[in-house]
């Protein structure tokens, strides 16, 4: 799938797992694939389009932060999204799981353009726009539904909407669909907290099981985890002679 024609279809079989957010088609009309509305569950909760928001107002005040405890996190707010002042949205777990946009980017810049995508564990969508930005198409998959919504709301701020697909789903089903060329992996390690342990290992997270679904999307697998996980569950991972395992250490903090 090109990036100058990014279109996903999803089978109907997928209803009640998975859904997908709008797509942008020419004069932006904004519509519904009807491969994906027809037969499905009626108690699922579709995600709405969002408007970008126009106002070019810096936003100076932490109002949208819920707690004075993530106080930290908002002062770091550009590094985390430098379209923040553009209507970007983050939510309390996304304050200190999103990847800072840097980071990010670089993970994004090591997938050739024109390759698809498929983020497992998409969050608010800091890793999913890049990917976009860097030329890739993108399946962008959220077990949360308020979470995805974010994250169809900020792909639509950075203005890569047309190239993101964004799902609804537990990975573990998604992946048993989705077919791509390069999984990437970011589930959530454990808050903040979990810079604590001084070796973080992949069960804490079912990190294994995580990785033998990925390998059912894609030949090509970017697991993104912090920079203290045990080297030895990781060289666990790919036993097989064939399979090449490349770490990238990000020290930038």
């Amino acid at each position: 799938s090109a990036n100058q024609n990014s279109k996903t279809v999803i089978s109907n079989q997928s209803r009640g797992h998975i859904f997908c957010a709008p797509s942008r088609m020419a004069d932006d009309e904004v519509f519904w694939s009807p491969t994906v509305l027809a037969d499905y569950d009626p108690t699922c909760t579709f995600i709405p389009p969002y408007k970008k928001n126009k106002s070019k107002k810096r936003r100076t005040e932490p109002d949208t932060i819920p707690s004075t405890s993530l106080h930290s996190y908002w002062l770091k707010r550009y590094t985390y999204f430098s379209r923040y002042d553009d209507g970007v949205l983050i939510d309390r777990t996304g304050w200190f799981s999103v990847t800072p946009e840097h980071t990010a980017h670089h993970i994004a810049s090591l997938v050739p353009a024109g390759c698809l995508v498929y983020d497992g564990f998409a969050g608010i969508g800091g890793n999913a726009i890049q990917f976009a930005v860097a030329g890739s198409d993108v399946i962008a998959s959220e077990f949360d539904v308020q979470r995805a919504s974010l994250c169809a709301h900020n792909v639509r701020v950075y203005g890569v909407d047309e190239f993101v697909d964004v799902l609804v789903g537990d990975y573990f089903q998604v992946a048993q669909r989705v077919k791509a060329d390069v999984a990437f992996l970011s589930p959530p390690w454990g808050g903040p907290q979990v810079n604590k342990q001084p070796v973080f290992r992949l069960s804490t997270m079912d990190g294994e099981r995580i990785f033998e679904h990925a390998k059912l999307v894609a030949p090509n697998i970017i697991y993104y985890l912090p920079r203290h996980t045990s080297i030895t569950d990781i060289a666990a991972l790919a036993p097989e002679e064939h399979f090449r395992i490349l770490i990238h250490r990000d020290e930038s903090g």
